[in-house]
């Protein structure tokens, strides 16, 4: 009986250590300590991933701080459609699971250059457990008029393509 209660306390309190913060947080000292990310491109994210994607930029972001990510791999695909559509799959792991996702993808700028950027955000006074959080996500790029591109992921060439 007494394994069990400890069994259960420990339970109890590893299932508490990721429960969101109250949403009234006092504001940072420093206003510069907030960040998204230092190698985040303009915000000329994509529309219908801004509006659709749960990895999109949230209200209440730029009250979150900046942190750390691991992409173990990505690929870019391309589906079998006309015109041919594109997605880039990532995969890695997030630093612990109160570390939220988010995702932007700019459209292709003057020079064919598609800028994706895969970052965290997390409450810095959350309390954590210590463990890595892996994912594995599919970034629907959309479709490009005829010519050449390159992708970039977190400022790290990925592929060149041609549509």
């Amino acid at each position: 009986m007494k394994i069990l209660s400890i069994l259960l306390l420990t339970f109890t309190i590893a299932l508490s250590a990721c429960q969101p913060a109250p949403a009234n947080l006092p504001e940072p000292e420093n206003p510069d300590s907030t960040v998204t990310s230092p190698s985040l491109p303009p915000d000329t994210s994509v529309g219908s991933w801004r509006e659709e994607s749960p990895y999109a930029v949230q209200p209440g972001d730029e009250k979150l701080q900046g942190g750390n990510i691991y992409i173990n791999s990505s690929e870019l695909l391309t589906l079998e459609s006309y015109p041919p559509q594109f997605v880039l799959s990532v995969s890695g792991d997030l630093p612990d699971p109160c570390h939220q996702l988010r995702v932007k993808v700019t459209e292709a700028d003057s020079e064919n250059r598609i800028y994706v950027s895969v970052y965290t955000l997390v409450n810095p006074d959350a309390i954590c457990i210590q463990v890595l959080k892996p994912f594995d996500i599919n970034i629907p790029l959309g479709s490009f008029p005829t010519g050449e591109y390159q992708l970039y992921l977190n400022g790290e060439k990925v592929a060149d393509f041609q549509s």
